[in-house]
């Protein structure tokens, strides 16, 4: 029966934990799934802090995933899980009885249920608690090595997180992840619109272009305006076609810019501004703000078939994110 319990609260343990991680390696998307819950909820005002949101939950579930991996804390642990666990379930009751738009984002963009899957998973998750924690057990005291194994796997992902803000998550899980063809029958998964409110989606379906995302527009002064420019012409002496757009109509933008829809520009590029390597209709690669390609990584790219460049870009981020699961998986379970 022991050992039952404690299958029972690995699996608790290990939802949370990957629930939190896969939100946390992805603040941007997690603060646009808060987005919608506000708008679900009418409490859009608070769209300014959703990002805030996102990320203070979503450190909160991994840590206490972590937490019930390990073992430790047991007897205040377990009601903090429960409460959060009700509360999930609540919410996601709600929102299969009205059935809006939008998706849960239990997973971030990794893994999608429909408002039902997601009621069941917390149902399933209360009574996998119910068998581990009631009736309530002994709490035998940890060792210490299981205190530090929560420390170094929580204070990882922590760090995961805010490269992933600073950069690009290491995987992509999105609808516009590398590989994608952005037309289907010759109609493009991302709109953008010229000075003249013109749909000119065709530029980004033919050759190789670069796409220049502007995803806070009201944050540029002149001096950025330039750079962005100055990038731009850059990119076109490489080869490439730039297409500069921005999140949301600005009558700040200069009139060779782009605007395109924020939620698609964001799924584009998940990073405060980037560009995106997009030829013959696929994503190839995206880079954030802090790490463009210069002119001799845009000739090298130039030169190379898009797949070889597909290919290269896309295998180190999953490797390292399949060495980082085993390392947390290991300091939490083997410490």
């Amino acid at each position: 029966m022991n050992t039952v319990k404690r299958i029972c609260g690995l699996l608790v343990g290990f939802v949370l934990f990957i629930a939190g991680l896969l939100k946390m390696m992805d603040p941007v998307g997690a603060g646009l799934q808060v987005e919608a819950y506000f708008r679900f909820l009418h409490l859009s005002a608070l769209n300014p802090v959703s990002g805030a949101v996102a990320w203070l939950a979503a450190l909160v579930e991994t840590s206490l995933g972590a937490a019930v991996l390990t073992g430790i804390w047991r007897r205040q642990v377990r009601w903090i899980v429960l409460g959060v666990l009700a509360c999930f379930t609540l919410l996601t009751a709600v929102i299969w009885l009205f059935n809006p738009d939008m998706e849960c984002g239990c997973f971030g963009e990794a893994v999608h249920f429909t408002h039902a899957q997601s009621l069941i998973k917390n149902v399933v998750l209360l009574c996998l608690w119910s068998v581990e924690f009631c009736p309530s057990a002994d709490n035998p005291t940890p060792r210490k090595t299981k205190f530090v194994g929560f420390a170094l796997a929580v204070t990882s992902v922590t760090i995961l997180s805010f490269l992933s803000l600073a950069n690009i998550p290491p995987v992509d899980y999105t609808s516009l992840k590398p590989g994608t063809e952005l037309a289907e029958s010759g109609v493009s998964a991302l709109s953008i619109v010229n000075s003249d409110g013109e749909y000119c989606d065709s530029l980004l379906l033919d050759g190789r272009v670069i796409v220049i995302s502007v995803n806070n527009p009201f944050r540029m002064d002149q001096d950025d305006w330039k750079s962005i420019e100055s990038y731009a012409s850059m990119v076109r002496e490489c080869g490439f076609t730039p297409v500069t757009a921005v999140a949301g109509a600005s009558e700040e933008i200069p009139c060779n810019a782009f605007t395109a829809d924020r939620r698609a520009l964001l799924t584009l590029n998940r990073s405060n501004g980037g560009a995106v390597y997009i030829a013959d209709s696929q994503v190839i690669q995206k880079w954030s703000s802090r790490s463009l390609p210069d002119r001799d990584d845009l000739i090298s790219i130039a030169e190379d078939k898009p797949m070889d460049t597909l290919i290269e870009a896309s295998a180190p981020g999953r490797i390292r994110m399949q060495g980082f699961l085993l390392y947390v998986f290991a300091v939490m379970l083997l410490l």
